[in-house]
């Protein structure tokens, strides 16, 4: 082998080793750029994928917090009425319970003891009544006549006596057996509690009427 042909062997194995080197280094160029672009890729769907999360987060939150408005908002509307309907039942079992123990206050009685009397079936009762309206009916004479018109109203024989015992109303009437195993309870507060949709409905129309005009 000629002298200069082995002198270039050095230069030809540093220039293939740098030509190799280079290739290495490019090949490892070309991948750590595919694992960025991918780690890039991976990073891009992962904030996608979080917008996302957050966004149907928030409009969790958003709609939790419009139901609770919207509870909130319908308590207040029912509280509100159904303060309106106690405020006015109150007034009205007020004014019931002041009302003169007159002829007019009398009749009225005497219809609530027939109504009694009639769901009742049974021919012989004691009325309990708060003190006032016990002193108006404890009269011997006013029990007969009520006894009368009892027997006239339902075509046959009833026999009536008032209780000693008086029992808290605003007024009416508790109408019972003798031996206290059947009740019917016509008090002004039986009756309003039994009308009570009745008189809500008329009291919120009333108010909602006066309200918008």
């Amino acid at each position: 082998m000629p002298q200069e042909e082995f002198s270039s062997i050095p230069e030809q194995i540093h220039a293939e080793a740098v030509r190799q080197s280079q290739q290495q280094l490019e090949r490892a160029r070309r991948v750590a750029e595919r694992h960025v672009a991918a780690a890039r890729a991976k990073v891009e769907d992962m904030e996608q994928e979080l917008q996302q999360e957050l966004g149907l987060l928030l409009k969790h939150e958003v709609d939790r917090a419009l139901a609770r408005a919207e509870m909130e908002a319908r308590n207040r509307k029912l509280s509100f009425r159904e303060s309106i309907y106690q405020e006015a039942a109150n007034d009205a079992i007020a004014r019931l319970a002041s009302l003169p123990r007159d002829e007019a206050y009398a009749a009225t009685i005497t219809r609530l003891v027939l109504e009694g009397v009639r769901e009742l079936g049974i021919s012989q009762v004691r009325l309990h009544l708060n003190p006032r309206d016990a002193s108006l009916f404890g009269e011997p004479d006013r029990t007969a006549k009520l006894a009368e018109f009892l027997t006239r109203g339902l075509d046959k024989k009833v026999s009536v006596e008032v209780s000693p015992e008086a029992i808290e109303c605003a007024g009416g009437v508790v109408v019972r057996s003798l031996d206290g195993r059947l009740s019917y309870y016509n008090t002004f507060e039986e009756i309003l509690s039994r009308r009570k949709d009745e008189v809500r409905i008329e009291v919120e129309r009333k108010v909602f009427e006066e309200e918008d005009g």
